[in-house]
């Protein structure tokens, strides 16, 4: 099937292009067809007239419109009419009225400038849910002349029979308790294109599976006692239209039987939460269980139904026959029994207070009398017994019986019990020094006061009140009651507490503290001692550090701590430890210079108090005198020996840093002969020369001999060896060291 448009130009008056735009679709339902004449157009403001007509044709939708979309560089205008409206750039028109559609001769119309002009048709395909375009044409208007143009649509969107739209009627058909016929009508739905179009004329036809004994005529479902069921159940029916089939589900509903249940006498009747039973169901009560009221004696338990008033239990039916049938409750009596208490007291955990405790005789018979418990002093069996005597904090209770007599039950009933009080006694012991035995067991009185009162003490009641007692501190006196005496709550013991009236003094004693000086301390009992620091000054031989205390005086005695607390007299003395002080030996030789300068030969290392000069060797051995003589004189010659300060020899022990010093003591020449040798004989012209020698050192001495104006001829004298003066033995030694 072809469809298409065509664009038709010419000139009109005052140089103003018309332009007519007509349109034929063939798509079996469209035709766009020429107006018979152009409306007459007053405004001059546009060069183009673009007009498009509507035919009215079978099978249009309300889901279908044209659009007219320009584009151009001018303004547009549309006129319309049918309430057509448009838009800032395509013109929209949704068809109303369906199935009838639009009716003919619809127009819409304005005044253009030059452009493209496009026309589609749309229509709403309801498969998809959205509008498809089935054809199109698009033509460029530019000046005079005429323009032509066509669009085809399709054959895949020709249309064609596509589905049937349900079966109308209803979804249930119930049918009469009596058993009557009833009846229900059913219609097929519409035939519709794949764009969800009716098809005009395309009937479906409809039939049934007439389940369940129902028939279906004339599009007509029926259904009577013949019917009815156990239970609701389904028939089909079938719309057809060539291949095309849809179905729909009825439901049959059948009568119920109407069943009451009443109460045992039939004065009401209860709420089943069934109240109708299908044909030939089970019937079944279904609703709160039934009751009866209890009495004292008697309870009562639904066991079933009965068809009568006083009638026995009959088993209840299937769902037949006459309707509605009536059953009554049927019931069984249970002889009645009750919890009997026995309510009695106890002391609290705390032991401050009574609690409530109860023993309940459970489930005893309606006319039986119930055993009451035994009061007793131990418990031994908790479901029988009770205390006869409770003892709390403060009071002390005494069961004495119960509130009321126990009796044959009747019902629920509690006996209390009825107690006696008293305050309750404790014991309150005061102790004290026996002045006999200090350190021993102490005195103690004893008595039983009751709770809250307050206990008389020893210190009253006593004749002499409580006695003094001596011990290492002093003399001690009573003084008060530990803890303080207050109203009896509990059992409580009270000490007595005492003062020292008269403290005994104690010597402490520490020796040789301070270079032989003693500490002495006067304290009391458990003072604290003060230790005093002990020191002791070196001396020449030792040097001494302390080392440990001993007990009393002895020192070779063991090292022991002083007490720190006062226990009695003491002494100790200190204890020092000494290390032997250590010496140096200083040599010291006199010069023969003439000054009696004193230089140092040699300091030695430092040996040990009382050492010895004599018995060190080595190079700290006493120097050899022989190394350092003195130069003899004409008169004298020197012998060299050791001198200290001290006048300590070198054979005694040193006593500190010790000096010996070389001196030399002068002793007069023994000559070898008085008259010495001539060694020159003195002439009538020249002296002559004689010399002495000492026999000790070997120092000659020479002297002149005057001349002799007698002797006019000389004679040599020899002198020998023996006869050599000092001078010439130590001619041409070297001095140094005189």
């Amino acid at each position: 099937m072809e469809g298409g448009f065509q664009l038709k130009a010419k000139s009109i008056t005052k140089r103003i292009l018309s332009i007519v735009l007509v349109a034929v679709m063939l798509v079996s339902c469209w035709v766009f067809t020429a107006p018979d004449a152009y409306a007459n157009q007053t405004d001059y403001k546009y060069s183009v007239w673009v007009q498009v007509d509507f035919t009215k044709s079978e099978g249009l939708s309300n889901k279908t419109y044209v659009d007219l979309s320009w584009e151009g560089g001018s303004e547009r205008l549309f006129s319309a009419s049918n309430n057509v409206s448009y838009g800032d750039q395509n013109y929209y028109r949704e068809l109303s009225g369906f199935p009838t559609g639009i009716s003919a001769n619809k127009v819409m119309y304005g005044w253009f400038g030059n452009g493209r002009w496009t026309i589609t048709l749309h229509i709403f395909n309801y498969n998809t849910g959205a509008y498809q375009s089935l054809c199109s044409f698009s033509q460029d208007v530019t000046g005079n002349g005429n323009h032509y143009g066509s669009a085809s649509v399709s054959d895949n969107q020709k249309p064609y029979a596509a589905s049937i739209a349900g079966i109308n009627g209803s979804d249930t058909l119930t049918l009469n308790p009596d058993g009557s016929a009833v009846s229900e009508s059913y219609s097929p739905g519409p035939v519709r294109d794949q764009y969800g179009y009716n098809i005009n004329g395309a009937t479906a036809t409809l039939t049934s599976d007439n389940a369940g004994g129902t028939s279906f005529t004339s599009n007509t479902l029926s259904g009577d006692a013949n019917c009815n069921r156990s239970n609701d159940y389904p028939v089909t029916l079938t719309a057809t239209y060539g291949s095309l089939t849809t179905t729909k589900t009825v439901t049959i509903g059948t009568f119920d039987y109407t069943v009451n249940f009443k109460s045992e006498d039939g004065s009401s009747t209860y709420t089943n939460n069934v109240t109708s039973f299908d044909y030939d169901a089970q019937i079944a009560y279904g609703g709160s269980t039934p009751t009866k009221t209890a009495t004292a004696q008697y309870t009562y338990t639904h066991d079933g139904w009965s068809a009568t008033i006083g009638g026995g239990t009959v088993t209840l039916p299937t769902a037949t026959g006459a309707s509605p049938k009536t059953y009554y409750a049927h019931f069984s009596a249970s002889l009645r029994s009750y919890n009997i208490t026995f309510a009695y007291k106890k002391a609290s955990n705390d032991n401050t207070s009574l609690v409530d405790a109860s023993i309940v005789r459970q489930n005893v018979n309606y006319g039986v009398t119930p055993t009451a418990p035994t009061a007793v002093d131990t418990v031994t069996d908790a479901a029988n017994q009770i205390p006869r005597v409770i003892v709390t904090a403060a009071t002390t209770y005494t069961f004495t019986g119960w509130d009321t007599e126990v009796s044959s039950v009747t019902g629920t009933k509690t006996y209390n019990a009825v107690y006696t009080s008293s305050r309750t006694p404790y014991n309150i012991t005061f102790k004290w020094v026996n002045p006999s035995d200090v350190g021993g067991a102490l005195l103690e009185q004893t008595t039983a006061v009751g709770h809250g009162l307050t206990p008389s003490t020893p210190d009253n009641t006593l004749q002499d009140g409580i006695p003094n007692y001596e011990d290492n501190v002093g003399t001690w006196t009573f003084d008060y009651w530990n803890p303080e005496v207050t109203s009896v709550s509990a059992a409580a013991t009270y000490i007595a507490q005492y003062r020292v009236s008269r403290y005994n003094n104690y010597t402490i004693t520490f020796h040789d503290v301070a270079n032989g000086q003693d500490s002495v301390s006067t304290l009391h009992w458990n003072d604290t001692i003060t230790v005093p620091e002990a020191a002791k000054a070196a001396d020449a031989q030792y040097t001494y550090t302390f080392s440990h205390w001993v007990a009393g005086t002895d020192v070779t005695g063991p090292a022991v701590t002083p007490a720190s607390k006062v226990a009695g007299n003491a002494e100790y003395t200190a204890v020092y430890s000494t290390t032997v002080n250590q010496y140096t030996i200083t040599y010291k030789r006199t010069l023969q210079d003439g000054n009696g300068t004193v230089t140092d030969i040699k300091t030695t290392a430092a040996y040990d108090y009382g050492t010895v000069p004599s018995s060190i060797t080595g190079t700290d051995a006493i120097p050899n005198l022989a190394d350092y003589p003195w130069r003899p004189d004409d008169t004298n010659h020197y012998v060299a020996g050791w001198t200290n300060e001290q006048s300590k020899t070198l054979d005694e022990g040193i006593l500190g840093n010790t000096v010996f010093t070389i001196t030399y003591t002068p002793v007069e020449h023994t000559w070898v002969s008085e008259e010495g040798v001539v060694t020159k004989v003195a002439t009538c012209t020249e002296t002559g020369t004689r010399v002495k020698t000492c026999s000790v050192c070997s120092k000659s001495v020479e002297s002149t001999i005057a001349i002799d104006p007698t002797n006019h001829d000389p004679v040599l004298h020899t002198v020998t060896p023996d006869e050599m003066s000092f001078d010439d033995v130590y001619s041409g030694a070297s001095s140094t060291g005189y």
